[in-house]
């Protein structure tokens, strides 16, 4: 999840319209009730992967106000995303990156991901107004990004991703450098 400044709209905007050219060229289904062929479904998958990868790419340029770069703001990400872990999800991964949030999270005794987020999302922003002296102003984007963990390998891999994240970035040059991570502790 991110800073709500952190992808300005205009960027998303004009990312959203290169794929929509390249989209342009995925024929449409003959019929409402047939399924979508295989190449059309990996196309589609293929430029989804695409705009996750270029959003990510702008988020590690570190754009907006980067409110979590405040080592206070960052140590309270840091104690909200951990607080119940074991009890309400289990924490597999996470960073704090300047203007967003990596967490690779298992949701545990009823407990939803929108509820998860909701609870991260509040206590973060209430700890960081306090701090910024803030109120009334918009800190998270509205959506978060999530998905389905489907295998070993795509585990390993997210994790891989959360853990270099930092150092992808150029915030240090060691996964284990990046207080605010995971691969700190």
């Amino acid at each position: 999840f991110r800073l709500a400044d952190s992808l300005p709209r205009e960027a998303l905007a004009k990312l959203d319209a290169e794929l929509q050219r390249c989209s342009a060229d995925i024929p449409i289904c003959p019929s409402s009730h047939s399924s979508p062929s295989p190449s059309m479904a990996q196309l589609k998958h293929d430029l989804d992967r695409e705009r996750r990868k270029q959003i990510e790419s702008f988020l590690d340029r570190g754009t907006g106000a980067c409110w979590l770069k405040d080592e206070r703001i960052a140590t309270a990400a840091c104690t909200a995303l951990k607080f119940f872990d074991g009890e309400r999800y289990d924490l597999h991964e996470w960073v704090v990156m300047p203007n967003h949030i990596h967490a690779l999270v298992r949701p545990i005794n009823n407990f939803t991901l929108s509820a998860i987020l909701q609870s991260w999302k509040l206590k973060i922003t209430t700890d960081a107004n306090k701090i910024l002296g803030k109120t009334g102003q918009r800190f998270w984007q509205p959506e978060s990004f999530d998905r389905v963990i489907r295998d070993d390998n795509e585990m390993l891999r997210v994790r891989r991703y959360i853990r270099r994240n930092p150092v992808k970035a150029s915030l240090c040059i060691k996964e284990d450098q990046w207080k605010w991570s995971s691969a700190a502790m």
